[in-house]
């Protein structure tokens, strides 16, 4: 039997990665932006805010690419004292008045924060349009 001969492969070129293209609901879009309005209104960076939750986790939420689930988001609401009704339909009621005074500052940074009237009462049709 005769012996192989090895030889070694070209190198391939490096092809550039592509970043994956994904399409993001405007809903979770808007919970994203009251998730990053909601620390800079207080005035904390990602770290001072995110609390026992994994850093590029909590990144991925405020980029709307991930939505926290229910538990994670009802925590975030605790721990920076607003109401889950402001984190998922942008209704600030039942928040901490310092808050509401630094949501001021925090608009001007996220000109796109949707944010509804206290007063505003939410019905079905708002809820699923």
């Amino acid at each position: 039997m005769q012996a192989r001969r090895m030889t070694k492969s070209k190198p391939k070129a490096d092809k550039p990665k592509k970043e994956p293209t994904y399409v993001v609901h405007p809903e979770w879009l808007k919970i994203a932006r009251r998730i990053k309005a909601t620390r800079l209104a207080w005035g904390l960076t990602q770290e001072g805010a995110r609390g026992r939750i994994d850093q590029s986790q909590f990144s991925r939420w405020e980029l709307a690419k991930e939505l926290p689930d229910l538990l994670r988001l009802a925590e975030y609401a605790i721990k920076m004292r607003v109401s889950m009704d402001f984190l998922v339909f942008g209704v600030p009621v039942r928040c901490h008045p310092d808050f509401l005074v630094g949501l001021s500052k925090a608009r001007a940074e996220i000109p796109e924060l949707e944010i509804l009237p206290t007063d505003t009462v939410l019905s079905m049709d708002m809820i699923l349009s």
